[in-house]
């Protein structure tokens, strides 16, 4: 099929598949690596970037009332108070002093737990005194019995009714605790502050993996990631030293990036999704496909326009030929000649051939006029040979049959004596057969000889053998008689008795 194509045609097909195909596989190319590298981007630039941002500014806010914290636990006039049991007469200056540390600080609450008493105190006085058995005060001796100088805790404020985040710092004793209570929702109207992209979010997790402040209401703190993403991401996300960064096929497909800070103690945690960072991906890979089909279609033109070029010329030679060999062999045409590269050299070449052509047919044809006289002449000389030809075949056909005939009596004479040598032959050896049969008679008649005499002396002395043998019987005959004799007299004398 594909040799029965035109040239144009089959210049076409690989010009216009060439380009496309090269097309294609340019675009596939610069697709998947502007893919690779925009998504590498976002990897290893823009998501750290804007999680460190995020990470920065919330340590940032939360480090004042972690400030505050640390400062109320260090306050010399504090420590003195707790070390000294706790002077019920200078309980008003604890209360005035954190009555004022709440004001300053727009705090909910402030606080001091001593570890001594187990009273909790609050800007109000004596709010309570911790019991070591309850569930409810398990937090201020868990932290007591840690290592930690502070840590946050999202509780709900006994005296408001209000979810509070705690900020406990340990005294220099390590044996009380001193801190404020900020709402809830201030940390909740910073986090939301931090949106990422236009549908990013940012939330703060602890190092088990449990949400403590999410933007959303709707879900609770301790909610953990793996409830929340239906999958366990907790060992793949959560990681002290470095940034980590995974891709979960919940919720239609998320980014999830975390960084732990320090001075929390907890994980802040990006969310994206997918769609967001693919988006603008595929539409630039769209833009792109766009692109480099117009320029495909483009070369694909231009590759047609040059086949064409090519082509042409080669038609117009085909169709030179198809009318000098379907007319009257006109070899006088030329082909026109519009350009000097190698197809203008083609038409050129095909000129100087028709030429030389026509030259040798006008040469061919008056040769052949010389060789149609020589051919008639040996016409006629090839007839006189003929006749001289038929009258020396009869000659030599007399001569053939005296020499058969001469040849069948030779090869009679041949065979008869063939014949008689053969009879001579056979009876020579039936001769020879006769002498040895003759030969062997004797010599058995000799050896019968022999062996008779032999068997007439065995015969002989078993004459005599037997002779002796009857002699033998003879005597005893005679004394088995004597015996029966004596039996009987035997016999009858054991009769008379």
């Amino acid at each position: 099929m594909w040799n029965a194509l035109p040239i144009r045609r089959k210049l076409s097909l690989v010009i216009g598949g060439s380009l496309l195909v090269s097309v294609l596989i340019s675009t596939i190319i610069s697709n998947t690596s502007m893919r690779s590298m925009m998504t590498e981007r976002i990897n290893n630039e823009e998501i750290p970037a804007t999680l460190n941002a995020v990470a920065n500014a919330i340590e940032k806010e939360i480090s004042l009332p972690l400030t505050i914290s640390k400062s109320m636990a260090e306050n010399t006039f504090t420590n003195q108070w707790l070390a000294q049991g706790e002077d019920p007469s200078r309980l008003n200056e604890i209360t005035n002093y954190l009555t004022a540390t709440k004001q300053n600080n727009n705090a909910i609450t402030a606080f001091i737990v001593s570890g001594l008493s187990n009273n909790y105190y609050i800007p109000s006085g004596l709010s309570r005194t911790l019991d070591r058995n309850s569930s409810k005060d398990a937090w201020f001796y868990k932290f007591l019995n840690s290592d930690k100088k502070y840590s946050l805790d999202i509780d709900n404020d006994a005296t408001l009714d209000t979810l509070t985040l705690f900020i406990n710092y340990r005294t220099h004793d390590g044996k009380s605790v001193a801190g404020i209570g900020m709402g809830i929702s201030q940390v909740i109207d910073l986090i939301k502050n931090y949106t990422v992209g236009e549908q990013g979010l940012a939330f703060l997790t602890d190092q088990d993996g449990n949400i403590q402040v999410h933007p959303d209401k709707s879900i609770a703190s301790g909610t953990s990631l793996s409830s929340l993403f239906n999958t366990d991401i907790k060992n793949n996300l959560l990681n002290k030293e470095s940034i980590n960064i995974l891709q979960t096929s919940s919720h239609d497909g998320r980014f999830l990036a975390a960084k732990f800070i320090p001075s929390l103690n907890w994980f802040v945690i990006i969310e994206i999704p997918t769609s967001e960072i693919y988006t603008p991906i595929n539409n630039t890979s769209m833009q792109l496909v766009l692109m480099n089909m117009i320029v495909a279609i483009l070369l694909i033109i231009l590759g047609l326009w040059v086949a064409l070029g090519v082509a042409r010329p080669i038609i117009r030679a085909s169709s030179m030929l198809s009318n000098i060999a379907s007319g009257d062999a006109d070899l006088t045409q030329q082909m026109q000649v519009d350009t000097q590269d190698e197809v203008g050299k083609l038409a050129r070449s095909f000129n100087i051939f028709v030429n030389q052509l026509h030259s040798l047919i006008t040469a061919i044809a008056s040769n052949s006029r010389d060789v149609t006289h020589i051919a008639k002449n040996l016409t006629e000389s090839s007839l006189s040979t003929q006749h001289n030809t038929e009258e020396q075949q009869q000659s030599v056909d007399m001569i053939a049959t005296a020499m058969h005939e001469m040849g069948a009596t030779v090869h009679e004479i041949a065979r008869n004596a063939n014949e008689t040598a053969n009879a001579a032959k056979q009876s020579a050896t039936d001769t020879a057969n006769s002498e040895r049969i003759v030969q062997s008679s004797i010599e058995g008649i000799n050896s019968l000889f022999e062996k008779m005499q032999s068997a007439s002396c065995v015969i002989q002395t078993l004459a005599q053998d037997v002779g002796g043998i009857s002699s033998v019987l003879e005597v005893i005959r005679g004394i088995s008689e004597q015996t029966n004799l004596l039996a009987l007299n035997a016999a009858i004398e054991a009769a008379r008795a």
